[in-house]
C-alpha cells in the first residue's frame, strides 16, 4: 500500500515542478486575435442569443403589420373590375 501512495506522491511532485500540464488556450487565443476576429466573435455571440431571436421576431412582426396596413390602404395591384 505504501508503494502506491509513494508513486502518486512522486508523480504529483514532478507535475508541480514542471508546471501546468495543459495551457489556457482561450487566453492564448485572445491575445493573438486581430480586431476583426474579436469583433466577429462578439457578433456571433449576439447572433446566437435569445435576445437576438426575440428582437428579430419583434422586428419581423412589426414589419408584417406595417406592410399589411400599407397594402390595405394603397394596393399596388388593384383587383380588376369588369364593369
Amino acid at each position: 500500500m505504501t508503494s502506491c501512495r509513494s508513486s502518486s506522491t512522486r508523480s504529483s511532485r514532478r507535475s508541480r515542478a514542471r508546471g501546468r500540464v495543459s495551457k489556457l488556450v482561450h487566453e492564448d487565443m485572445a491575445t493573438q486575435m486581430t480586431f476583426g476576429e474579436r469583433r466577429g466573435d462578439k457578433v456571433a455571440q449576439f447572433g446566437g442569443s435569445w435576445g437576438f431571436i426575440g428582437l428579430f421576431g419583434g422586428v419581423l412582426v412589426v414589419w408584417m403589420l406595417v406592410n399589411a396596413w400599407v397594402l390595405a390602404r394603397h394596393p399596388f395591384d388593384p383587383y380588376p373590375s369588369f364593369c
